[in-house]
């Protein structure tokens, strides 16, 4: 029967519709905008690079080879390695586009490491070049679980990608679409990821880790000195400490975390191959949140907890 109010009856429909894709944007908000990293250069007012197959800056290609940019009197200038000046300006961005081609630049805490998505360089405040490369989120959380390592068993391979995918989603929620290079994540340039990891990464890679509705934020590190924090869901209940058997480091040697999102990825690894689910492991550290998995809500204090 034809609705008496056809204008409203549209109305309610589109308004049905925007918020279905308001929702789904805010799931994943890092999705279509990418991942912004800062990353750690030498602090300088010359940034010196290779390109390896072809990157654009503009309408200008930048082929195989060594190039360099400097910060004079505010602006940037591009040379290649026979000092012959290519372009200039305020911020020079180089893209990839849907090439192979990469940028190689020195990484402090890594060494030379590839970035193959948009690099930007820019002045800061300090008069010191700032270098930004702007990546997918997946290619971001593929670089940095492949950083931890080229044999995870699967199970860590998947705690690991809920853990960096809800960092993302949280920062990206909280008004901040940086993570740097250093801290939290090891992020050593955008890595191949093995072949192996992508379809285990796939079960996984929309669950999303919450609290009281909110994403969580956990964060990496190698180690979490042998000791980690619970923090309980009641305010008036203090945290509780426990010793981490599974992280393989001699509690006090370290100090431990004081926020209780830090996860150790020794025991994460540790805790896979001794059978544990990667909602086990999760639970391990957040008995007190929930894992949306496939549209369910999992309360993560409902697995049987293994220390």
């Amino acid at each position: 029967m034809p609705s008496k109010h056809p204008v409203l009856a549209a109305c309610i429909i589109l308004l049905f519709a925007l918020s279905w894709l308001i929702a789904a944007v805010s799931c994943h908000p890092s999705q279509s905008n990418g991942i912004r990293i800062l990353i750690s250069t030498e602090k300088s007012d010359r940034l010196d690079f290779a390109v390896s197959g072809t990157v654009r800056l503009k309408s200008l290609t930048l082929s195989q080879g060594s190039f360099h940019i400097e910060l004079q009197n505010g602006t940037l200038l591009l040379y290649d390695s026979q000092n012959n000046k290519l372009a200039s300006g305020n911020t020079l961005v180089l893209s990839s586009g849907s090439s192979a081609g990469f940028v190689k630049i020195y990484n402090r805490l890594y060494g030379n490491a590839c970035y193959a998505g948009s690099v930007t360089v820019s002045p800061d405040r300090d008069g010191h070049l700032r270098v930004v490369e702007t990546i997918p989120v997946d290619a971001y959380i593929q670089s940095v679980v492949s950083c931890c390592g080229d044999s995870l068993p699967e199970e860590a391979i998947k705690a690991l990608t809920v853990i960096v995918h809800n960092y993302t989603a949280a920062c990206v929620r909280g008004g901040s679409s940086f993570d740097t290079s250093d801290e939290p994540y090891p992020y050593a340039g955008s890595l191949s990821c093995p072949e192996s990891y992508l379809p285990v990464m796939r079960q996984v890679l929309n669950d999303r880790l919450v609290s009281d509705g909110s994403f969580l934020c956990p964060e990496l590190r190698g180690s979490n000195g042998g000791v980690y924090r619970i923090i309980p869901s009641s305010p008036e209940t203090e945290a509780v400490e426990i010793s981490d058997r599974f992280d393989g480091t001699d509690p006090g040697s370290v100090s431990p975390t004081p926020s209780g999102s830090c996860i150790s990825l020794r025991s994460v690894q540790a805790r896979a191959e001794a059978g544990h689910s990667y909602q086990e492991i999760l639970s391990a550290y957040f008995p007190y949140a929930s894992l949306v998995h496939d549209g369910n809500t999992i309360n993560l204090s409902d697995p049987p907890l293994q220390q």
